[in-house]
């Protein structure tokens, strides 16, 4: 099935959904898109629709999702100095998309870009608004909706991962307390085919899906040290950073963060996230047809050839 219309797309200027954006338009949909400050992003292409707004503006946001076909949300907020700020931009913001969606007479699919740590809603600030998010996206009446729970995302322009894999280049690994956690990982490239396999699905239910690179039962450290060793041809020492220490470092971010009105990436809630033991996805939510096509291996290359 060829999927044609109009996509309303948030957070298109950040690292995934700029991704989402290239994607979009090279399967020749229309894309509509919001953006706080259009002047600081010259690079994004001529045949996008840009709307001037942001979130919690009702008016930019009806602009946004009036006449469109498909509503992809992938806005959020990732790090924050206090835990309303996840409440303000993750929740609320979401609710009025899904109220103004809700209304809509030309909405064809919701699809909601959310994190595989709604699953464990009460580890981390981040993660409790983002379960709170999924909530008010089931309560809201729209249908058909899919909510897609990625795990660790990767790839070209990624902030997050991409500067552990930069220390591995170098030999060492970083790892928080246990090196025996367990997670799973995306390449960007294979969560944009997730979206386009969900927009091209022809089903009126409502879906909770956890993708990943096909990696049976994820990664641990150990795993990742091997295949990065074999990657950079070098030795890579690993190096376990106690819980005590990230915490302590967290609350000293946290308040600095504070003290310079700044977002804080590394805090306490966060932490709590990093020590999990288990963030692997269930390979029972996902469609039997959809597979993955970049492991960490060929990731690297994304990121290093």
């Amino acid at each position: 099935m060829t999927v044609t219309g109009v996509v309303a797309l948030t957070g298109a200027t950040g690292f995934i959904g700029s991704h989402l954006l290239s994607h979009l338009l090279a399967q020749g949909l229309q894309v509509k898109i919001l953006v706080r400050r259009p002047q600081l992003h010259t690079w994004l292409p001529r045949e996008v629709e840009i709307i001037t707004g942001n979130m919690h503006d009702a008016q930019a946001v009806t602009a946004l999702v009036s006449g469109a076909d498909y509503v992809i949300h992938c806005a959020g907020r990732v790090k924050a100095s206090h835990p309303h700020h996840f409440h303000q931009d993750n929740v609320l913001a979401s609710e009025l998309l899904f109220k103004i969606a809700q209304r809509s007479s030309s909405l064809k699919k919701f699809i909601f870009i959310s994190s595989l740590s709604a699953r464990q809603a009460k580890i981390s600030h981040y993660a409790a608004s983002k379960f709170a998010a999924e909530q008010c996206l089931i309560d809201s009446g729209i249908e058909p909706w899919t909510i897609i729970r990625p795990p660790a995302v990767y790839g070209p322009r990624d902030t997050e991962l991409k500067p552990v894999f930069d220390w591995m280049q170098r030999g060492i690994l970083w790892v928080p307390a246990d090196a025996k956690q367990r997670f799973s990982l995306l390449h960007v490239d294979d969560l944009c085919h997730v979206v386009s396999h969900s927009l091209e699905a022809e089903d009126s239910e409502q879906n909770i899906i956890e993708p990943d690179d096909g990696t049976a039962d994820g990664y641990d450290w150990r795993d990742v040290q091997a295949i990065a060793s074999n990657f950079f041809q070098r030795k890579i020492i690993l190096i376990r950073a106690p819980a005590s220490l990230l915490l302590g470092l967290a609350s000293i971010n946290l308040f600095a963060s504070k003290l310079l009105n700044r977002s804080a990436m590394l805090t306490p809630s966060k932490v709590q996230e990093l020590l999990h033991d288990n963030w692997v996805v269930n390979s029972d939510h996902i469609w039997s047809d959809w597979k993955p096509m970049i492991d960490l291996k060929k990731g690297l290359y994304t990121l290093y050839s």
